[in-house]
């Protein structure tokens, strides 16, 4: 994952305060400005737990909740930029939206 971070506003205070949070699987609620880095914020440790925890069986993993149909899409593009060098798979589930989204 790490060519996906080459940016220069990551990681931020963000990042920083809820990555070793997140790691241990605990529930965060946070809340920021859009555009601040909050998609990021909680994808990369969980990105980093699904890459690198036992696969037991092959299921769905994680479920990331959005009110907005156009807020699902840009976490999807978001997590698929992170993912892009690793074998996690993400999927996008809305109603009312074409298929080619």
């Amino acid at each position: 994952m790490l060519p996906s971070l080459r940016r220069p506003h990551y990681p931020d205070e963000h990042h920083s305060c809820m990555y070793t949070l997140a790691l241990t699987g605990r529930d965060i609620c946070g809340s920021a400005v859009t555009s601040s880095g909050k998609t990021v914020a909680y994808a990369l440790p969980t990105l980093e737990r699904l890459l690198f925890h036992p696969k037991r069986v092959s299921a769905i993993r994680v479920l990331i909740l959005a009110p907005a149909r156009e807020l699902v899409v840009q976490v999807r593009s978001m997590i698929e930029k992170l993912a892009q060098y690793t074998d996690i798979r993400c999927c996008l589930i809305v109603g009312g939206l074409s298929l080619r989204v």
